[in-house]
């Protein structure tokens, strides 16, 4: 006897029992010659979307019946659900064109970048070198926590791999909107961290299921102690659970992230309208039309790169725009530097994250296979990462940073430990912060207000110091690696022990002393303490803990800084010892 034809009331009534049969599906079909994956969504015919929610099996190529042996044969129902064929999709990562806003506070659908900088000759004056970059822009997705630490310096930014990694690799510094150094506005964020996934991940670990994910994140230096002056911003804002977008007069509007939703096996997600938040066509409207397709992605060069299982396949709501297209002419969600994005449904809920858009060029009129934008599933990229995000209000779902079942700030309830596999600590206890219980650490000592004359007397200083192409150089670079260095004083175990055991905050509040006027000169010793050694040591320290950025300015000052500072008894002499080299 037939199984009953199941239609969307069976199914949207009854998700659990089309999940089971859907994974069954899954089991059976694989086995199929050309068959590439299997998903769910809704049924296509002569290029449109049907109401009708089906199986969807992806194939290399699709085929006249009569080219297909019968028992490889798709049947039109499985268990009495209706199925669907359709030719895996093609796509490539959104990464390397840029937009031009810049935003005071970060959060998500902001530009962001990372940057290869080589020396080339200088075609405008013979022999000498000029600075060029290779970057690579995209979207920050949103803000995120690493999980279990509550330390109000957890703050990370979450784009796609092909985004933060797309110059370089770990250590790289991550800017908004562009890099130092190329005259456009650039703010620097902090290092690319070393965990990364460009790769199809089992989920939940140990499921035979896997899925596409292409995701990295960036922490955010957002603390510095300056020294009273006006000469850098001292802090980097950003607004966790918001995304921002600007809209065709301009305006900026900035919209809440009020929980994560799992869609791997939501059928109520199909056909359901979703926003794009990207940096390139900013909030752009589509319809998830299948919930774990299978996609081709190919390399910037055309070259085959790997097959992505199980994204959102996501096409986009023509209706949306008066003319049927994005800000930039195409029928498309998303464009190049849209990678990272975004993907919130109409409550705003985070799905996904933007991974892949159309293969170009974009041919007309467009065939099925480049009907979609994709995204990877939210809840693989955070836990395979493990980190949280901050959503607006009380919510309290798995993933999010107020979760209290361990996927958030909050450290789960402590295991007993196993004294034969414990040694020793964990550097993972060890908690520095600025402050400690209201009362500042002495790792960067906090200076005390200043008057009106001390305040005069520092922007005269730096103005003098500025005269000089050096001096430029230096404080322009100093405001890059500034805050990365005061974090890693405070939380990378290495640099704190070499930073105290140096005498680094005796030096740094006899520098503040010295340049507000209550101090004569700057010592070279204190209590045995030679500032020669302390500088070897921060230096070996940085060079091995800190970002590429922080490596290249450490190597191409450093030969100035030391002999500033050990030759030199006041800024004065300082400030006369960059003038004289540069007329060297």
């Amino acid at each position: 006897m037939s199984e009953p034809i199941r239609n969307n009331k069976d199914i949207l009534g009854n998700n659990d029992a089309f999940q089971a049969a859907y994974q069954r599906a899954r089991e059976y079909f694989l086995q199929f010659d050309g068959v590439m994956g299997i998903g769910f969504g809704q049924k296509s015919k002569d290029g449109k979307f049907l109401p009708d929610i089906c199986i969807v099996v992806f194939v290399k190529e699709k085929k006249e019946t009569g080219q297909v042996p019968a028992d490889q044969l798709i049947p039109p129902y499985f268990e009495g659900y209706p199925t669907d064929v359709m030719k895996v999709q093609q796509g490539r990562p959104l990464a390397c064109t840029g937009g031009d806003a810049e935003y005071d506070h970060m959060m998500g659908g902001i530009q962001v970048c990372v940057a290869k900088r080589k020396m080339i000759p200088d075609p405008a004056h013979p022999g000498q070198q000029m600075v060029q970059y290779e970057t690579s822009l995209g979207t920050m997705s949103c803000i995120v926590r690493r999980r279990g630490d509550t330390d109000r310096t957890n703050v990370y930014l979450l784009s796609n791999h092909h985004v933060l990694f797309g110059a370089n690799g770990a250590n790289d510094s991550v800017y908004h909107p562009y890099p130092d150094g190329t005259g456009k506005p650039s703010t620097t964020l902090g290092p690319v961290q070393n965990l990364t996934f460009y790769s199809s991940e089992a989920f939940p670990a140990g499921s035979a299921n896997t899925y596409f994910v292409d995701c990295a994140i960036a922490r955010i230096d957002i603390d510095c102690t300056c020294w009273g002056t006006h000469c850098t911003k001292d802090q980097i804002k950003y607004n966790p659970g918001k995304v921002v977008y600007q809209d065709d007069t301009n305006t900026v509007h900035q919209v809440d992230i009020t929980d994560i939703r799992n869609v791997i096996a939501d059928t109520g997600i199909i056909g359901q309208k979703v926003y794009k938040y990207g940096s390139v066509t900013k909030r752009t409207a589509g319809f998830v039309r299948h919930v774990n397709t299978t996609v081709n992605i190919f390399n910037d060069d055309g070259s085959a790169g790997p097959v992505g299982y199980n994204s959102i396949g996501i096409e986009f709501d023509t209706s949306s725009t008066s003319n049927g297209l994005n800000c930039a002419g195409n029928p498309c969600l998303a464009e190049e530097g849209d990678s990272g994005s975004p993907i919130l449904d109409e409550q705003g809920r985070i799905i996904g994250i933007l991974f892949l858009g159309p293969h170009k060029p974009i041919p007309n009129p467009l065939p099925a296979e480049y009907w979609f934008c994709h995204a990877c599933h939210i809840l693989p990229v955070i836990d395979k990462m493990n980190i949280c995000i901050p959503v607006t209000g009380a919510a309290t779902t798995h993933g999010t940073c107020a979760a209290t079942d361990g996927s958030g700030v909050t450290p789960p309830p402590p295991q007993p430990a196993n004294p034969a596999t414990t040694i020793g600590g964990s550097l993972g206890t060890i908690n520095l912060s600025a402050k400690n219980n209201g009362f500042l650490l002495p790792g960067i000592p906090q200076p005390e207000p200043l008057t009106e004359e001390q305040l005069n007397r520092l922007n005269d200083l730096l103005g003098k110091f500025r005269t000089s192409r050096k001096g430029r150089e230096m404080h322009a670079a100093f405001g890059h690696v500034r805050r990365e260095i005061g974090y890693l004083i405070r939380r990378c175990r290495p640099a704190t022990v070499a930073w105290h055991r140096g005498k680094g905050p005796a030096f740094f509040a006899c520098l503040l002393n010295h340049l507000s006027g209550d101090r004569d000169d700057f010592p070279h010793e204190i209590n045995g303490a030679r500032l020669s050694d302390l500088l070897d040591k921060m230096e070996t320290v940085l060079l091995q803990h800190g970002s590429h950025q922080l490596q290249r300015v450490i190597k191409e000052y450093g030969n100035d800084i030391r002999p500033m500072l050990l030759n030199g008894n006041n800024v004065r002499e300082f400030i006369s010892y960059l003038e004289k080299t540069e007329k060297v």
